[in-house]
């Protein structure tokens, strides 16, 4: 009997301590996420900054419809040939 309670506290406290090791890694994790958070928040000042703020105000004051339309419509006229003569059937279909 005593055998079985000795092996029984052993169990518990391996599961103890296994218990704190996961929450001393969850601990590690949660402050690297924090890090990547910030360093993904300074590298998407730093794009904003690198963007025409023309282009950046369209973007916060349009809807997602509205956004999309003008980019589409940049990348046609970016694009397309201008002429006929510039046509590729080849990739006129891409």
């Amino acid at each position: 009997m005593e055998g079985m309670m000795l092996e029984h506290r052993h169990r518990k406290r391996q599961i103890a301590e296994e218990q704190e090791e996961l929450q001393r890694r969850m601990t590690v994790l949660n402050e690297r996420m924090q890090e990547e958070d910030l360093e993904e928040e300074r590298c998407a000042a730093r794009y904003m900054q690198n963007i025409p703020q023309p282009q950046v105000e369209v973007f916060r004051n349009a809807d997602r419809d509205a956004y999309l339309w003008d980019v589409m419509r940049s990348r046609r006229r970016n694009t397309n040939p201008r002429t006929r003569g510039d046509c590729n059937p080849m990739t006129e279909n891409l």
